[in-house]
């Protein structure tokens, strides 16, 4: 990791809409309760489009299983 940058936030998610010709985002929420859910599966989407494939390729990718860790036992 660079010198002086600390770790992402992983604790968050995007609101966006779905129109018919295209996909409007409204608003970032870094601090929602339930940011780790979204930010899994957020993550696993990412993962396998084209660009982000490509971005793995040249830099290494780390996604770590968030909501394992949520539910009671």
């Amino acid at each position: 990791m660079p010198a002086g940058r600390g770790p992402a936030s992983t604790a968050s998610r995007v609101d966006a809409f779905l129109l018919p010709e295209s996909l409007k985002f409204a608003e970032y929420n870094g601090e929602s309760p339930a940011g780790a859910g979204y930010t899994e599966t957020l993550s696993e989407v990412f993962r396998e489009l084209p660009m982000m494939k490509g971005f793995a390729n040249e830099f290494e990718i780390h996604s770590y299983p968030l909501s394992a860790r949520l539910w009671m036992r």
